[in-house]
């Protein structure tokens, strides 16, 4: 901002045109900054947050977030496939909704749309876990990448090809909002070939 603000002031004799660009610039880089804090401050409250922890239905929750993300999906070519059983857990829905669709929304992003993009969501369970599933025909993330993405601010060497406006908190939060709930996030992927995120959740939290 403070650069385009001297830019313009240098500029000789600006003109209403002139006014506008800098307006939508400023405007632009004001929308970044206000998210950029807002994520910041939903993982600093939520190390300290106590979770509402009420029985969700996880099924409906992620046909929820599909549906929200339906004209976005369509927006950039990809198909987005559900195969979902009926599976309760005690959880925060309003957390757990914005790790999932986190998760879902960069599978989108970084789908290969030259390929047919698809994103799969599966869920399912056993006696010891419910599993969550998003995985993408896309980009892939490098082996040396895999292990930080989770970080804050880390963002992995090839995305910027795809988003180079990010800035490397999804994830964080995703992993906060996960490890919350008793659970874990990890990623298995391959360069040119796709990712896939797993979050697993304990079938008992008793939190």
């Amino acid at each position: 901002m403070k650069t385009s603000i001297q830019v313009f002031k240098e500029g000789q004799g600006p003109e209403i045109k002139d006014y506008d660009k800098l307006i939508k610039i400023i405007e632009k880089l004001n929308k970044k900054l206000v998210q950029l804090n807002e994520k910041l401050l939903f993982l600093n409250r939520n190390q300290r947050r106590k979770l509402d922890l009420h029985e969700v239905n996880l099924k409906d929750l992620i046909e929820d977030i599909v549906e929200n993300l339906e004209f976005k999906s369509k927006k950039n070519g990809v198909e987005v496939k559900t195969n979902l059983n009926d599976v309760r857990f005690k959880s925060d829905s309003e957390q757990l909704s914005i790790a999932i669709q986190n998760l879902i929304d960069n599978a989108i992003k970084y789908c290969n749309k030259k390929k047919d993009g698809v994103v799969k969501v599966d869920l399912r369970s056993n006696k010891k876990q419910i599993i969550i599933s998003v995985s993408d025909n896309g980009l892939g993330i490098p082996v040396k990448d895999q292990k930080k993405i989770f970080d804050r601010f880390y963002r992995g060497s090839n995305a910027f090809k795809i988003d180079a406006d990010g800035e490397g908190l999804g994830l964080s939060i995703v992993k906060k909002i996960v490890e919350a709930h008793g659970g874990e996030v990890g990623v298995e992927s391959k360069v040119g070939k796709g990712s896939a995120f797993k979050i697993k959740l304990p079938v008992n939290n008793n939190q």
